[in-house]
């Protein structure tokens, strides 16, 4: 840009609106630089975000397991209920546990 504000006179001379296309790229850079602040913000929400996804899927994990050790108690430890709740529990700890824990459904005897 120095280059062309220097050379001005001698761009104009040859028809070139030099202060108009001047003002078009600043007009672009200041566009620019207000899309990578935008960029940049919305980095640091979806950070955020992930550390706050993390942690709730930290504390489901928790939460479901030690509810699959009680129905495990419940049901009597041995039994072929409680396998069924251990082989549930097995799976909570994969990367779409969550997923298959909404479409697995365990059936559980009536005593």
């Amino acid at each position: 840009m120095k280059l062309t504000v220097k050379a001005k006179s001698i761009i104009a001379a040859s028809g070139v609106d030099v202060e108009k296309k001047i003002a078009v790229v600043n007009s672009l850079k200041e566009q620019m630089i207000a899309a990578n602040a935008d960029q940049e913000e919305a980095k640091r929400n979806l950070k955020a975000k992930t550390t706050v996804y993390t942690e709730l899927k930290h504390r489901l994990y928790v939460a479901s397991s030690g509810l699959l050790d009680t129905d495990i108690a419940a049901v009597e430890k041995d039994s072929d209920d409680a396998k069924n709740f251990r082989r549930l529990r097995s799976r909570i700890t994969r990367p779409d546990a969550a997923e298959q824990m909404a479409a697995t459904s365990v059936p559980v005897a009536k005593a």
